[in-house]
């Protein structure tokens, strides 16, 4: 993806395209006005950490926009048994996260279906 993001920039020299550990993030705090986390965090272990570090970066009153599976309750308890339960996260959890994490919610959506739910919103960081 990141070879097809490079190859197709096009004219855009203000654009650059990197990998990066998520848990690890190699930028400083407070540096972007918005960060994305777009169908990335069920495929990431340690999905906490990941959000944590990500909560670091976006300026104060900067954004982080969130899109991807919430699992039901009953879905996560049982997914949390195996050894590789990659991101399984609850709305409560994620909620746990914004409160703890100096944000506030500014849009929410929940699509709900009964293996895993579609949650996407727009959080913004207060100010320090």
């Amino acid at each position: 993806m990141l070879r097809f993001a490079q190859e197709n920039i096009y004219d855009l020299s203000n654009i650059r395209f990197l990998e990066a550990d998520t848990t690890d993030l190699p930028f400083q705090d407070n540096d972007f006005d918005i960060v994305l986390s777009f169908g990335i965090m069920h495929h990431i272990p340690n999905w906490l950490e990941a959000l944590k570090e990500m909560g670091k970066v976006p300026k104060p009153e900067g954004y982080f926009i969130y899109a991807d599976i919430i699992f039901p309750n009953w879905l996560a308890i049982i997914g949390k048994l195996f050894k590789h339960s990659y991101g399984i996260t609850t709305i409560h959890d994620l909620s746990s996260f914004i409160e703890e994490n100096t944000f506030s919610t500014i849009h929410s959506s929940l699509s709900k279906s009964l293996l895993g739910n579609h949650y996407e919103a727009v959080y913004q960081r207060k100010e320090l």
